[in-house]
């Protein structure tokens, strides 16, 4: 009887195992349905874009200008340079420069410019200030980052008459871009005739020689190394006469700004008229003529 019933029983038992199969299976399709809809929902967007029609563009050969200023375009786009972080760079662990700048007037802008363009990557190819008033020369850097820590630190409050070149270009290399920005600022004439006045600017003659020397010793104090220097004659002024000196040296950028420093500082009626740097590998040289103005 047991048997019998063990008989009977047998098929109700293989039907459950049937829908459990049955279940499992349709558990497995539905998971496998939601898979390839999340598959399709990642994958069909970049498939589209694969097989997209692409345009091809030509990499740049070594060398070759891939930006390109021109005079008609807005010198604000012209290298798509960002300069929020100019005026961090330009007072970094330089105080007395700002201090400088609120003791000297007329070299305000001049010291802005040449303290704000001289970023850790960048490097002057040539600098040129003409009387504390024009500000031009070339800058160069290795790579788009370096350039977008550099550019037109002057607020809409400056004095300066921004006149950018179209030399400006990026051109590409092997592993890095090299970014040349041609500048030519200037500075109105009348600003450093109205922060500095005239009668500061004079001294007596007999203080001619003690200025000479005294230039160069401030300049041995800030590590500068003067490889020439001589005299340029003297020209007279109304009711008093210039006398200029030329003078060459070499020096760390940071030693030559507390140079200036000091001499404008120490040294009254003593003014570079013109100063040209250059660097290179950390170092400048700069060239210049120093103006010792004497009333007569």
């Amino acid at each position: 009887m047991l048997q019998a019933n063990l008989l009977h029983s047998k098929p109700r038992i293989q039907g459950v195992g049937e829908l459990k199969q049955l279940v499992f299976l349709f558990g497995k399709i539905v998971g496998g349905v939601a898979v390839a809809a999340l598959l399709l929902f990642v994958l069909v967007p970049r498939v589209s874009e694969w097989f997209a029609p692409q345009e091809y563009e030509e990499p740049p050969a070594i060398g070759e200008t891939v930006v390109q200023e021109t005079e008609d375009a807005p010198w604000e786009d012209r290298l798509s340079v960002v300069h929020e972080e100019a005026y961090h760079l330009a007072y970094k662990d330089m105080p007395l420069v700002q201090q400088f700048q609120y003791e000297h007037g007329y070299t305000k802008a001049v010291f802005d410019f040449i303290v704000r363009h001289a970023p850790p990557g960048g490097q002057f190819t040539s600098l040129t200030v003409d009387d504390f008033s024009t500000v031009s020369g070339t800058v160069t850097f290795a790579s788009r980052d370096e350039v977008r820590s550099f550019f037109l630190p002057f607020e809409e409050s400056s004095a300066w008459t921004i006149r950018p070149r179209p030399e400006t270009s990026i051109r590409s290399y092997d592993d890095f871009y090299e970014v040349t920005y041609v500048f030519d600022y200037v500075l109105p004439a009348q600003r450093f005739l109205e922060d500095d006045p005239v009668e500061e600017r004079f001294v007596s003659s007999d203080h001619i020689q003690r200025i000479r020397r005294k230039v160069i010793r401030l300049a041995d104090n800030n590590d500068l190394r003067i490889t020439n220097e001589r005299s340029l004659g003297s020209t007279r002024r109304g009711g008093y006469r210039e006398y200029e000196r030329h003078i060459d040296g070499e020096g760390r950028f940071s030693d030559f700004v507390y140079f200036l420093h000091a001499l404008y500082t120490q040294s009254p009626g003593v003014r570079f008229r013109t100063v040209e740097l250059s660097t290179r590998s950390g170092e400048i040289s700069f060239s210049g003529v120093v103006c010792i103005t004497v009333l007569e």
